[in-house]
């Protein structure tokens, strides 16, 4: 059974295509912790696609910060470089999006 995040992403990504065979092969291969972390980093990049309509600036940037620092190091370790890829370049829209905001909501102070 699919997690969610996946269905949705599937058609509208193809970088999620390769997370979804990814997924299917860890879990043949019974990798449990990896399919953990498959459905983690697609939430993660689900969560980046949309965080431009978020209204909390900073917990949006801790996210981005975290993803960066975190996130994109374990999927270019245990998923691949796609995926890593598809996650640093969300999160790098996402931050440029929060500095963006960040200047606005300071010019109406």
């Amino acid at each position: 059974m699919y997690h969610p995040s996946l269905l949705y992403l599937e058609n509208r990504y193809p970088s999620l295509l390769y997370l979804e065979n990814r997924l299917e092969k860890a879990i043949k291969e019974d990798h449990i912790q990896l399919s953990v972390l498959f459905i983690k980093l697609a939430e993660r990049l689900y969560d980046l696609r949309y965080a431009a309509g978020y209204s909390h600036v900073e917990e949006v940037a801790h996210m981005v910060q975290e993803t960066l620092a975190i996130d994109v190091k374990l999927a270019n370790q245990y998923l691949g470089v796609e995926i890593g890829e598809a996650l640093e370049s969300a999160a790098k829209q996402v931050l440029k999006v929060c500095k963006d905001k960040s200047k606005d909501k300071d010019k109406d102070s």
